[in-house]
């Protein structure tokens, strides 16, 4: 099962559609990037894609970076700040997420150059504290990062996390497995870096079929921005019908061939033009 990962773009539901019909059908949000600087930047587009993925039937996922750690010791800031700014990300969808995968593979350089990363220890604290969250969390990283900095670890207790494998081959088929994990523990692959596609940066990921299964996103209220569509085509469609009964039909008719055309932009430009044509029906009326 194909699926999406952003962090900062603004996905609207528009584009959540061309996705769809490519096959997309799970969305996976940054929702802490294991620090504060970039906060503000999720906050402003998280909540509002989460929402809008569910609007079309997309299962939801959310990705949360475990703080790294400072060389002596200690991390950057405690794992719960970081869970209690996720939560702030996803806001009133965080209870409709499907799952939360901690993303261990931070590293960063102090200003001394020392590099960084979250400790095991860390890395527990995270994934132990989204379990009273009656939420199911997994673990995103790769087998070289896990090799590298995790020492390879075998430890079986790493088995009551499922693994989103950071494998950027460009294959969507899970075939290999590292750590404690087999083929069968490993329920998602991200398989590319960051692309721009339909105007927006994602990473394209494969999802275990039956993992997902029978999680159904609930119904989604109609947002303000579907709600404003709907209203404006209504209106239209009366003005419409006046048009068809008056004398001059030209503009009747017009006026089907621009909204027939605007029916296949995304929500955002169809509005915008939706707007353009009230203005235009105005000035028509008046005259």
């Amino acid at each position: 099962m194909l699926g999406i990962y952003t962090a900062f773009s603004r996905i609207d539901v528009g584009t959540f559609r061309l996705f769809w019909e490519d096959g997309i059908r799970v969305f996976s949000q940054q929702l802490f990037s294991g620090g504060l600087a970039n906060h503000q930047g999720l906050m402003n587009v998280g909540g509002a894609n989460l929402r809008d993925a569910r609007a079309i039937g997309m299962t939801t996922i959310g990705y949360i970076v475990s703080p790294p750690s400072y060389p002596s010791g200690g991390a950057w800031y405690p794992q719960s700040l970081g869970l209690e700014r996720a939560r702030d990300v996803a806001g009133a969808e965080w209870q409709h997420l499907r799952a939360v995968f901690v993303d261990l593979e931070t590293m960063l350089d102090t200003p001394g150059g020392t590099e960084c990363w979250p400790t095991q220890k860390q890395a527990l604290v995270m994934l132990d504290e989204l379990k009273p969250m009656n939420i199911e969390a997994g673990i995103y990283t790769s087998s070289g990062f896990w090799a590298l900095k995790y020492g390879g670890s075998t430890d079986p207790g790493w088995l009551q996390w499922k693994l989103m494998d950071a494998l950027w081959d460009g294959d969507p088929n899970i075939i290999s497995a590292f750590g404690p994990w087999g083929v069968e523990d490993i329920i998602g692959k991200q398989y590319t870096g960051t692309q721009s596609v339909n105007g927006v940066n994602i990473c394209y990921e494969s999802w275990d079929a039956a993992w997902i299964g029978g999680y159904v996103p609930e119904p989604v209220a109609e947002s303000l921005l579907e709600q404003r569509v709907i209203a404006l085509e209504k209106q239209i469609e009366g003005f419409n019908k006046s048009f068809q009964d008056s004398v001059n039909s030209d503009h009747g008719n017009a006026l089907r061939i621009i909204r027939d055309g605007l029916l296949a932009l995304p929500s955002r430009s169809y509005i915008h033009g939706l707007r353009a044509i009230g203005r235009t029906l105005g000035q028509w009326v008046k005259g």
